[in-house]
């Protein structure tokens, strides 16, 4: 499954995704791009965020734009409101439609989605924070997770696929997983709080410091590679390695795409993961 991520145009609009989870027919998963919407200055212009001050008209309008280049219905559309957690949601056939029309109307708190319906389409908001992805081809289910420095470090790769296992009966070496676009350990610079949290985690003198936590000539300061913590994670959790993609694509290097909140973007973008 560890193959390069690919870039797909459809009528303006760009997403990132992995090309062998979209063969099959089984699910659809992609990480849109900031390109082809309406919205106007800092949220130039696929910003499908209601928060922040963009106009809600054109929020709207971009979301519309997104589905219809993606492939699905806006009513299919479930998202939560994102609090940098741990916390994972099961959606159900009821929750189509959740968050599509309003910025926080309706949303449960929480950060992890997971499904077994086909045709629910889960949502994540990003701007430099990790999307993960998950598929259960076996038990046709899937989840999607939004993790920041925090959220990573309370584990919620982990807390999807235990939400999995105890919903679905997934069992972790049979999940794919996926890491997407977000800041890339080149850019991700954290200060000492974060440093202990994650040498805690991982460990001040195991193997498993060193990729996570990387020097920074910034007294005091490190760069975390949040995709490398995820990976780490996932493996924990008993995921094969070979079954981890990674997109390996910063969102800071690549602001031409993707929206980047560290380098004052204001939009935000959507992760996408739909059981077909």
């Amino acid at each position: 499954m560890n193959q390069p991520w690919e870039i797909t145009e459809r009528k303006g609009v760009c997403w990132a995704g992995d090309p062998a989870w979209n063969v099959g027919g089984q699910v659809f998963q992609g990480f849109c791009g900031r390109s082809g919407g309406v919205s106007q200055g800092d949220y130039a212009s696929l910003n499908i965020g209601f928060s922040g001050g963009d106009d809600v008209q054109r929020v709207e309008a971009n979301r519309r734009i997104m589905a219809n280049a993606m492939g699905f219905d806006l009513d299919s559309w479930t998202g939560v409101w994102q609090i940098h957690g741990n916390r994972v949601m099961r959606v159900c056939a009821e929750d189509a439609g959740r968050g599509a029309y309003g910025a926080k109307e309706g949303l449960v708190q929480a950060d992890g989605q997971i499904t077994d319906v086909p045709g629910i389409t889960l949502i994540s908001q990003h701007a430099d924070c990790v999307p993960l992805y998950f598929w259960d081809p076996k038990r046709r289910a899937i989840g999607l997770s939004h993790a920041g420095w925090k959220g990573t470090l309370l584990d919620i790769a982990g807390c999807t696929v235990q939400a999995m296992a105890e919903a679905f009966g997934s069992k972790p070496e049979e999940l794919f997983a996926a890491i997407g676009p977000s800041a890339g350990p080149c850019h991700y610079e954290v200060d000492e709080p974060v440093i202990r949290k994650a040498s805690e985690i991982f460990g001040e003198e195991t193997e498993g410091l060193t990729p996570v936590l990387l020097p920074s000539r910034k007294p005091g300061h490190a760069y975390l590679d949040l995709w490398q913590a995820n990976r780490q994670l996932m493996l924990r959790r008993g995921i094969f390695d070979q079954r981890i993609s990674l997109s390996g694509l910063c969102t800071i290097c690549h602001q031409d795409l993707f929206f980047s909140h560290r380098c004052g973007g204001r939009g935000r973008q959507a992760a996408v993961l739909r059981l077909l």
